[in-house]
């Protein structure tokens, strides 16, 4: 286990995120107004960044926070899962023709649910942008 806890992959994860999306260590230093060796020290886990710092790297990089933390707990999974001794593999099953890889009736639900969520986030796409063309005025009142 990592010393740094949950967090362990927090480096990794803002290192990769960088190399994604084009950035060098440089440009996205200055671009989130710190110091490139600090960057550096963050992405090789030496040392964590503030939060008010994490934030800017994030705006930077056009990652919302649950998506960064997301990949680190994926990146955690995998350095758990790959650390120590390979594993035996196990032989694979022969595999049945003609190969799908859902049966029939769960690729017709599966189908269906990707339609479905499509048509609700269009929906909520085209009610945000009608709020948003709403003058201050005619915006409705938040109730809280």
């Amino acid at each position: 286990m990592c010393p740094l806890g949950m967090f362990g992959n927090l480096g990794r994860t803002l290192a990769l995120l960088r190399e994604l999306r084009g950035y060098s260590q440089l440009a996205l230093s200055r671009r989130a107004r710190i110091g490139k060796s600090q960057l550096s020290k963050y992405e090789n886990g030496r040392e964590m960044p503030k939060l008010e710092t994490l934030e800017r790297l994030l705006a930077v990089l056009d990652v919302q926070p649950i998506g960064f933390f997301y990949t680190v707990a994926v990146l955690d999974n995998l350095a758990e899962r790959f650390a120590g001794p390979p594993a035996e593999l196990p032989p694979l099953p022969p595999i049945p023709l003609p190969l799908t890889l859902l049966q029939p009736n769960l690729d017709e639900v599966f189908s269906v649910t990707v339609t479905q969520f499509l048509r609700l986030y269009r929906l909520q796409t085209e009610v945000q942008a009608r709020l948003e063309a709403l003058t201050p005025a005619a915006r409705p009142r938040s109730r809280g």
